[in-house]
């Protein structure tokens, strides 16, 4: 059930999501990693945890310490784009 990994055969007939080809075979786990992963992720967050539960467990100053060398280039870009943006209305409307 889990080899192989990818399709093996001849891809003359396949539907996502379904293990069995025309003439060919995928794994079934690797083959339904999706909607396994969906399945997961719905229940963690309906029945097991919610977003704000999730981040009043998250420290401020860890969190802080993994973002701040990402904000300053994001604000940059975001800069950046806002100014390209403006200037591009400025050139269209003149």
């Amino acid at each position: 059930i889990f080899y192989p990994l990818t399709f093996r055969g001849f891809k003359v007939w396949t539907k996502p999501e379904v293990p069995l080809g025309l003439i060919g075979w995928q794994g079934i786990i690797p083959c339904k990693t999706r909607p396994m992963a969906q399945a997961m992720v719905n229940m963690v967050q309906t029945q097991l945890l919610s977003v704000p539960d999730a981040f009043k467990r998250l420290d401020p100053s860890v969190m802080a310490t993994l973002l701040e060398p990402q904000v300053g280039p994001l604000v940059q870009q975001v800069w950046e784009d806002y100014y390209y943006t403006m200037t591009q209305q400025e050139e269209q409307q003149s």
